[in-house]
């Protein structure tokens, strides 16, 4: 018993040597300046010109525009890039959009669906009058439609009234199938 006791730790022990010098050679691989432990490094130039885009003004960085311009020819936008940058408000002329950017968008049309009254209460609580621009915004019913109760009945009710107050598309996606004569009682 001594014997295979001893030969399974000396088998532990040369295990542990070989995985030792394994780490320490891997260890002496790396370039002096990567951390072996971080498994993510962010500071390629590309992300840091990203962050740069928009906060820039072409006053007196004539290098960092050439840079940006080479790395443009270099590295293509991406097809999401290129969305973003068609729908982006406010982009200076010129400006490309690359992952990381902050950008404000301005969309053609913005859908809420059931969710619509917090969102509707939401805009009575701030105080607003009117919606700006009512093309954007189109009201969609089609996620509980199943439930008849008397409140989602209402709620889909006041969802509708205001959408034609204001002028908003809106669309009931599905009918009630079980009780269709209180659906008609909630069309009025």
């Amino acid at each position: 018993m001594a014997v295979l006791r001893r030969a399974i730790w000396l088998n532990a022990s040369v295990l542990a040597t070989r995985q030792a010098r394994t780490s320490i050679t891997r260890f002496r691989l790396l370039p002096g300046s990567v951390n072996p432990f971080r498994s993510h490094v962010s500071t390629c130039p590309r992300q840091q010109q990203a962050r740069q885009l928009q906060s820039n003004t072409s006053s007196n960085t004539p290098h960092l525009q050439s840079s940006l311009d080479s790395a443009a020819r270099t590295n293509p936008q991406t097809l999401t890039e290129k969305i973003v940058q068609l729908h982006a408000d406010g982009l200076g002329q010129g400006r490309r959009v690359r992952a990381g950017d902050y950008v404000m968008l301005r969309p053609h049309k913005s859908m809420t669906h059931d969710n619509s009254f917090p969102v509707i209460t939401k805009f009575m609580e701030m105080g607003a009058i009117s919606v700006s621009d009512n093309r954007q915004v189109v009201m969609a019913l089609d996620h509980d439609v199943q439930n008849e109760s008397d409140q989602n009945l209402r709620k889909y009710r006041l969802i509708e009234e205001f959408a034609n107050k204001h002028g908003i598309d809106f669309c009931m996606l599905a009918a009630p199938r079980r009780n269709f004569p209180k659906y008609l009682a909630y069309l009025g």
